[in-house]
């Protein structure tokens, strides 16, 4: 049976002004992040797999910390963003009857105080070629 099961982290930040000191950190911290302009939309982006830890909870705990450890310029651009998200991904399973996932109240509040939004990004597992049940192991 195919099971529905937690994937990733990503943060995806959006902004009008390029953030090259927010890259920097990133690869300080030997995480990746693509900065991106879209010449459409004239905004800069980045979005980047965090490393996913046990649990999106955990994950997105474990980053905030970090987040707030930015020094002052990073800071600053950070708060140029006018999107910062926690985008959650999942296999999403049509055999799972249900499936459940808490965010803390305290991790929602941290991220809010951040400036964070959350999403979920579901992806179905009957449409993913590379799909590798690993429920058994």
């Amino acid at each position: 049976m195919q099971h529905t099961r937690y994937i990733t982290v990503d943060l995806e930040i959006r902004s009008s002004l390029p953030f090259h000191k927010l890259v920097d950190f990133f690869e300080k911290a030997d995480e990746y992040a693509h900065l991106h302009f879209d010449k459409d939309t004239n905004e800069w982006s980045i979005s980047s797999s965090l490393d996913p830890k046990h649990s999106p909870n955990a994950c997105i705990v474990y980053y905030i910390e970090w987040i707030k450890s930015f020094p002052d310029d990073v800071r600053q651009e950070w708060g140029h963003a006018h999107q910062k998200c926690m985008n959650i991904g999942y296999s999403v399973s049509s055999s799972h009857w249900g499936f459940v996932e808490n965010i803390s109240s305290d991790t929602l509040a941290e991220m809010a105080a951040l400036g964070l939004s959350l999403a979920v990004t579901l992806y179905p597992i009957d449409m993913q070629e590379n799909y590798i049940d690993t429920e058994g192991e």
